[in-house]
């Protein structure tokens, strides 16, 4: 897979990846318009939308109503260094799942590749060309 990224202009970023664009900026207070998300903040709802996903697709797979289904996600960071410490996605399921249904649909939300790919640390290399 290959993600192609262009520079529209500011400090806004896009990267396009098949036939969709995603678009980022920085805060004011970094020199940004604060026209998009900054690209920490796009990883970090790609942890939670990927988590979304997840528990969305259990659900559907059991014909689980999702309409109270509700997912959120807290971060914690490091007071001195400002690092990213734990993730916490708080799930509110469907009501009247069984206790064995909750310990399922939580294992399912763990599936989530994002956070897999986070704890299976892939490696990064730059090369100019």
């Amino acid at each position: 897979m290959e993600i192609k990224v262009s520079f529209p202009g500011g400090q806004r970023v896009a990267a396009t990846i098949g036939r969709h664009t995603v678009v980022t900026d920085q805060p004011v207070e970094d020199g940004g318009g604060d026209e998009a998300v900054s690209p920490w903040q796009l990883f970090l709802a790609s942890l939670a939308t990927c988590a979304g996903y997840f528990a969305l697709a259990w659900c559907e797979a059991r014909s689980i109503p999702t309409d109270q289904l509700a997912l959120s996600q807290q971060m914690n960071f490091d007071p001195e260094t400002k690092h990213l410490t734990g993730v916490v996605v708080k799930l509110t399921p469907p009501p009247g799942l069984s206790p064995s249904q909750l310990e399922s649909l939580k294992r399912a939300v763990a599936h989530c590749k994002v956070k897999r790919a986070m704890e299976e640390a892939p490696s990064f290399e730059v090369r100019l060309s």
